[in-house]
């Protein structure tokens, strides 16, 4: 998940997201914003975020076009084996329904405070949007929908059944829901 600095979002624990591209499946969409909103950084080496400089652009048409690639793999694979793993946002009153899905997908825990420092220390505006990223285990996630939701930015509060299908993972994988 993610917090931003800035704007309507500010503090709050936010997924990814955004809008579908001409002819873009959703799971495409969504593998594409989270290598935009990631900056490319996520499915990089450690190696190359020690290594770089904060002068040239991370993010790249080339790096999203590829990271969002292997992005898209690992969505589907979650998907095929897990196809309950999704939320669609509720309806708000008084709105049109817009088609709004949430992914929950398996990958590799990733230290993100490196992706931190590098946002944060930023001076050059080589980034978009200063953000932190925040690697929230399932559990707590649930415990966020349960106990916190003010901690949620709104549109993940409003995910169907977010909590239904958070505590669906924790059983599939053997973790404790409580």
């Amino acid at each position: 998940m993610q917090t931003t600095f800035s704007g309507r979002k500010q503090g709050f624990l936010n997924d990814f997201g955004g809008g579908s591209e001409p002819s873009e499946t959703p799971i495409q969409t969504a593998a594409r914003e989270f290598v935009e909103e990631t900056e490319t950084m996520f499915l990089e080496s450690r190696e190359f975020l020690f290594a770089s400089d904060l002068g040239l652009p991370f993010c790249t048409e080339e790096r999203v076009k590829a990271q969002t690639k292997v992005m898209t793999d690992l969505m589907e694979e979650s998907i095929c084996k897990h196809p309950t793993w999704r939320c669609s946002r509720a309806q708000r009153v008084g709105r049109s329904k817009k088609d709004w899905d949430t992914f929950f997908v398996e990958v590799y825990h990733r230290d993100v405070e490196p992706m931190n420092v590098l946002w944060a220390n930023d001076k050059l505006g080589v980034f978009r949007k200063r953000r932190m990223l925040h690697w929230v285990e399932g559990k707590q996630l649930l415990g966020f929908y349960q106990s916190q939701p003010e901690r949620l930015w709104k549109r993940v509060r409003e995910l169907e059944c977010a909590d239904v299908v958070i505590a669906s993972i924790l059983k599939e994988s053997g973790r404790s829901v409580q």
